[in-house]
């Protein structure tokens, strides 16, 4: 006779983490971000020749992310439309 099994509660996550990377094309620039979220919080970090960097690269800090973002940076625009990108997808307003 087979064992009966009864479920006591529904199952609960107890901890998460994913990794998304995005490649990107800024201004005929390419950069890959490496998007780190767990139960904890989130981390930005950049992937620059092949190495894992918490440090953008210099010339990021030169771009205009429009009067929106002028007083911000890079990571405060993209935590804002990350969720919005979509390949193939030109944001140039």
């Amino acid at each position: 006779m087979m064992s009966k099994v009864k479920i006591l509660k529904n199952p609960e996550e107890v901890y998460f983490k994913t990794i998304t990377l995005y490649h990107l094309e800024i201004d005929g620039k390419e950069l890959l971000v490496n998007y780190e979220q767990d139960s904890n919080g989130s981390e930005i970090s950049y992937i620059i020749d092949d190495e894992i960097s918490h440090t953008p690269p210099e010339w990021l800090s030169e771009i205009d992310f429009g009067d929106e973002y002028i007083d911000y940076s890079f990571e405060d625009w993209f935590d804002d439309v990350r969720h919005e990108l979509k390949e193939g997808q030109i944001n140039d307003e």
